[in-house]
């Protein structure tokens, strides 16, 4: 599989995602599978008693697509 870079391909501000994590998809992670490939990430959530913030890994789930 060769990659091809397709520039921003996920915002996290467009979804839900879980601790209540609103922001920041940093240090991205694939793992290529089959069908699809997975696409963990560094996340973070500011806590509401001090405003600090902490990280959480989460994952996105992305079509794969091969030119051939």
């Amino acid at each position: 599989m060769r990659w091809k870079k397709l520039g921003k391909i996920f915002d996290p501000t467009q979804h839900k995602l879980q601790n209540n994590c609103v922001q920041f998809a940093q240090s991205p992670q694939a793992l290529v599978f089959d069908d699809f490939v997975r696409i963990y990430f560094s996340t973070r959530a500011a806590d509401k008693n001090n405003g600090k913030y902490l990280s959480h890994i989460a994952f996105v789930d992305m079509q794969k697509t091969c030119e051939m």
